[in-house]
C-alpha cells in the first residue's frame, strides 16, 4: 500500500458522489462522525480494511459539504434498512 506522503501527491477532489468507491465513502461517514465514534467503528475493521480507508482519507483532498451530506444519508438509509431486515 502506498505511503501516506505517496498518497498526499496524488490527492482525490471529490466532485460527484457517483464517482465515489465504497471505501472512499467509508472514509467520508468516518470523517464526518468525529474521533470517538469513527474510533469505536475503526476497531470493528480488519488490518486491511483500515489500511484502506485511512489510504482514502489521505488521499480526499477536500470533500464539498453537499457530498459529505449526501454520503452520510446514503449510509444512515442502509443502515436503517439492515435494522429493518435484522428485525424481520
Amino acid at each position: 500500500m502506498p505511503s501516506t506522503k505517496l498518497a498526499r501527491r496524488n490527492p482525490v477532489a471529490v466532485a460527484s458522489i457517483d464517482e465515489l468507491t465504497g471505501t472512499q465513502k467509508a472514509a467520508i461517514v468516518l470523517m464526518a462522525m468525529g474521533k470517538e465514534a469513527a474510533a469505536r467503528i475503526t476497531q470493528t475493521l480488519s488490518p486491511a480494511d483500515l489500511e484502506q480507508i485511512a489510504f482514502e482519507i489521505a488521499r480526499l483532498d477536500s470533500v464539498p459539504p453537499d457530498i459529505t451530506r449526501a454520503v452520510v444519508l446514503e449510509w444512515e438509509q442502509m443502515e436503517t434498512a439492515a435494522h429493518s431486515i435484522a428485525q424481520g
